[in-house]
């Protein structure tokens, strides 16, 4: 695992590593094509049919999830699992001049996450070079250290200034590329008009074979753009995008091999979620909203601020109108004089960032800094990030997703990654002017999709705030000539029927909810006075559903009804082990309770049979026809060579231990004790396996793998057996001596993490524990449908894996977290697990099986596990919620 990053991030890369080993000894294509990926079979880039071959894939991470550190370590990714080379030129790409620059002084700050993740891939030697830069970069450079060029794909266009500089010759200085390349090499070049090679940048890429990076993928779709990427021949093709594309007319398809989820980021506290909505007629009265919520921003940031010195300065970003379209002629100016004029701000608060009039100081994140208004129209969609932004207020009527997700990702990032005390600081909040209610909300969900959200994620990311817009005597929206269902969890008697229907003032009738064993009172009238909400709740009271008389008083008054807003707890026993330094004598079923220490000393180190052959590759030569087109053409299956360029191996065992010995990355052992074991593993190849330095250099990659996995192997077996050590001391305590053995919920929002990609249907899920789902596919629906129906399910949770406040139980290397949990009306508790098909056969799958039927073993009687596959889906929910007889 790499230090230092989120789950998703290690998760990302470690997918993307595994596509690239597969597709390096098979092809691109076969790799990819072997897992179900989310954007279908594996799409090669049209008329370029090495693109089969070598890797042209997506990886998707939402805005705000750290696509340039991740692009950083993918390099490193790319170079050693898939070109297995130990230097590597790249060739960076970015969509504007703004973000070449921003991302040159990233990697070129040292001290940045992104340059040591470079530096620690490629040993320290590592250039960072732009296009002019990289007109006259020398041989030992580009051979020396992992070389990354930085540009906009527009540098490389032979239809542009900065593409006709580099296909020509760079006045000699590039000449000394070309000494010692082989004729086969010099193949794929273009020539002058002597024949000799053209001594260009371009030229020097087409030899080198570039991995390229593509920043913001979604905006390099066209056909001139692959017809460029084309005339490099590179190695690898990785985009980094919050939005793939996918196919369609004249675009070029994205091949998502790796999709991360806003949920995910959520969970990490990287984004503020969820998004607060307030629309207002008056665009004066946004921005008078939107000050003031930057003001009960501001307090409640002291307040964070003393308790955990964290400093936060939130910021409003307004999106002003530009001279041209603006229908209300609320330009920069217009509104600054605004907003000094009314009192809201003083001079030294408000700057103005905008085509050449760019005022923001360097400083924004600094306690000195006095800023808390930026007004822009369109410029800090690129280039700006500022986590203390908190507010975005248009002055314009959302009507385009696209133009607000270009400052959206300005107000989603989380100031230091870290969730805040007060919860007021942990979500964003736009404010609009807007004649129609909801169309600022449907394009400022679109704007999520836009920045990477998937649809239902946008859909529980924003909240409405309309309260305040109401008159005083406007009904409220609930009671505009529209039924109120209210579900109760009971069959309710004829008499209990005609009883509530002469107690309520307006119309009442009844259904058999969806759920066996349930009722929906459907209510349409004025509120109840205390009288007749008092003959409602004597009718209802008694009943198994303790709260139904609640339930309906709280519907009508316009509240919610899901048992966390009523006030329930969601209770639930964790598995605790025994423990005699803890209270009571348990505790949790921590990591320390299975550390334990181990040696690779008595350890095997053979191999097995391993492959020291090169093994093949599919070639192709890329060149220019007749007509200066580039084509490619398919040579067949050869074996696998060194480059020219990558010739300087390990050449004694000594250097190739000591290759190795930095190559496998182990905090589990010493590093003495990793080099020992490397070199009796090299004595066995060489001596028992007879082979030389000379055929294990070339393969070193994959030997390195290998014995990786080897350890990997030792180490699973010990942990194994010290887990299966202590299954015998866990318990399951229902009344435990501790609260921390048990798992429990009470809030509606700040304890549940699933308010983002999360539905708001009670009608289909009025058991739901809380008001919003979490994320579900439609197996895991189906499933929980056939939950919430069960007669004995009181109420149940989706559990969002990974998430601190979610149940888990123990497993071998990681925690489990079953999909659903819930409270049985006879007083138990189930843990409900769905599989796919012939999931349970996988052997982690199984791992987690045999733990839930533990922990419901464990249990005496009170709790169930209950392990579900499509197959059997319908007839697992039924007998295993079902109470015993």
């Amino acid at each position: 695992m790499t230090t230092g990053l989120k789950i998703y991030q290690e998760e990302a890369l470690q997918e993307l590593s595994e596509f690239l080993r597969a597709a390096q000894a098979t092809d691109a294509a076969r790799a990819f094509n072997a897992k179900r990926r989310p954007s279908g079979e594996y799409q090669p880039i049209p008329e370029w049919k090495e693109s089969e071959a070598f890797p042209y894939v997506c990886v998707r991470i939402p805005t705000g999830g750290g696509k340039t550190l991740l692009a950083a370590h993918a390099v490193g990714r790319v170079c050693h699992d898939y070109v297995l080379a130990e230097r590597q030129v790249v060739l960076w790409l970015a969509p504007s001049d703004a973000i070449v620059q921003q991302t040159l002084g990233v990697l070129r700050d040292r001290g940045s996450r992104a340059r040591k993740a470079l530096a620690g891939a490629f040993g320290g030697q590592v250039t960072i070079l732009d296009v002019e830069e990289a007109l006259s970069v020398t041989p030992a450079v580009l051979s020396g250290s992992c070389s990354v060029i930085v540009s906009t794909v527009q540098s490389w266009r032979v239809d542009s200034t900065d593409g006709r500089r580099v296909y020509q010759p760079a006045n000699g200085d590039l000449m000394g590329h070309f000494d010692g390349a082989s004729e086969k090499a010099l193949a794929v070049v273009e020539r002058g008009p002597s024949g000799q090679p053209v001594y260009s940048l371009g030229n020097v890429l087409r030899l080198r074979k570039p991995i390229v990076i593509i920043d913001e993928g979604h905006k390099f779709r066209t056909k001139r753009t692959f017809e460029t990427l084309k005339r490099f021949s590179p190695r690898a093709v990785v985009e980094f995008t919050a939005t793939p594309h996918v196919k369609g007319k004249d675009r070029v398809p994205s091949n998502v091999v790796v999709e991360k989820s806003a949920r995910d980021l959520k969970i990490e506290n990287m984004i503020k979620a969820p998004i607060v909505l307030r629309e207002s007629k008056q665009w004066t009265d946004a921005v008078r909203l939107a000050v003031a919520k930057r003001k009960e921003l501001a307090r409640a940031a002291e307040e964070e601020g003393r308790k955990t010195g964290e400093y936060i300065r939130p910021i409003v970003l307004f999106k002003a109108e530009d001279n041209v379209t603006g229908s209300n002629n609320v330009t920069v100016d217009v509104l600054r004089e605004h907003l000094i004029k009314e009192g809201y701000a003083t001079e030294e608060e408000v700057v103005i960032h905008v085509g050449g009039r760019k005022d923001l100081p360097a400083n924004i994140l600094s306690p000195e800094c006095p800023v808390n208004y930026v007004i822009t129209v369109d410029a800090l969609g690129e280039g700006w990030d500022c986590p203390f932004a908190y507010v975005l207020c248009t002055i314009a009527t959302l009507s385009s997703s696209i133009a607000v997700e270009q400052i959206l990702g300005r107000v989603l990032r989380m100031p230091n990654v870290t969730l805040k005390h007060d919860e007021s600081l942990n979500r964003a909040y736009c404010f609009t002017s807007s004649g129609a209610f909801g169309d600022a909300a449907t394009n400022l969900k679109d704007a999520l999709v836009d920045a990477g959200f998937s649809r239902d994620e946008a859909e529980g990311a924003v909240i409405e705030d309309r309260g305040a817009e109401r008159r005083d005597d406007e009904p409220a929206p609930l009671f505009r000539n529209r039924e109120i269902p209210v579900f109760v969890d009971a069959v309710l008697s004829e008499e209990q029927k005609t009883a509530i229907a002469s107690a309520v003032p307006g119309d009442v009738r009844f259904e058999p909810a969806p759920l066996a064993g349930t009722t929906t009172i459907l209510y349409r009238g004025d509120m109840l006075d205390e009288r007749a909400a008092a003959r409602v709740e004597s009718v209802l009271e008694g009943g198994r559903d303790k709260i139904a008389a609640k339930r309906f008083k709280r519907a009508l008054a316009g509240e919610g009804t899901s048992a966390s807003e009523l006030g329930e707890l969601f209770r639930i026993p964790a598995l605790a082990i025994q423990d005699p330094h803890a209270e009571g004598g348990l505790s949790l079923f921590e990591a320390q309770h299975r550390e334990t220490a181990w040696t690779l000393d008595e350890c095997s180190h053979e191999l097995g049979h391993f492959d020291a052959s090169p093994g093949t590759v599919r070639e192709f030569e890329v060149a220019p026809d007749e007509d200066g087109a580039w084509v490619d053409q398919y040579k067949g299956e050869v074996a696998a060579a060194v480059s020219w360029m990558d010739q300087g191996g390990p050449r004694t065992l000594e250097e190739l231990s000591a290759w190795l010995d930095r190559s496998i990355e182990d905090r589990t052992v010493t590093q003495d004790a990793k080099r020992a074991y490397i070199d009796r593993v090299l004595l066995w190849l060489t001596r028992a396996q007879n082979l030389s330095v000379e055929r294990l250099s070339p393969v070193r990659w994959r030997l390195a793998r290998a014995i990786a996995a080897r350890v990997e192997e030792h180490r699973s077996q010990i942990e194994r057996h010290v887990f299966q050590s202590l299954l015998g001391r866990l318990v399951v305590s229902v009344t435990p001596p501790h609260p921390s053995l048990i798992f429990a919920l009470d809030s509606a929002r700040s304890d549940y993490p699933g308010d983002l990609r999360a539905t708001t249907d009670r009608k289909s899920f009025p058991r739901h524990f809380f008001p919003f789902i979490g994320d579900m596919n439609n197996d895991e629906r189906l499933c929980a449908q056939l939950i919430d129906a069960h007669p004995n399910t009181k109420h149940w949770i989706r559990n969002i894996e990974r998430h601190p406040k979610s149940f888990w139980m123990p497993g071998l290397r990681q925690k489990f977290y079953p999909d659903f949990i819930a409270v049985l009306h006879d007083g138990r508790y189930a843990a409900i697990e769905y599989k796919g098909k012939r999931g349970e056969q996988i052997p982690d799958e199984q791992a987690k099986r045999e733990m839930g039927m533990l922990w419901a073993a464990r249990s005496e009687g009170k709790c169930v596990f209950v392990w579900v596959t499509k197959e059997d889906m319908e007839a697992s929910v039924s007998a295993g919620l079902a109470s015993p007889s």
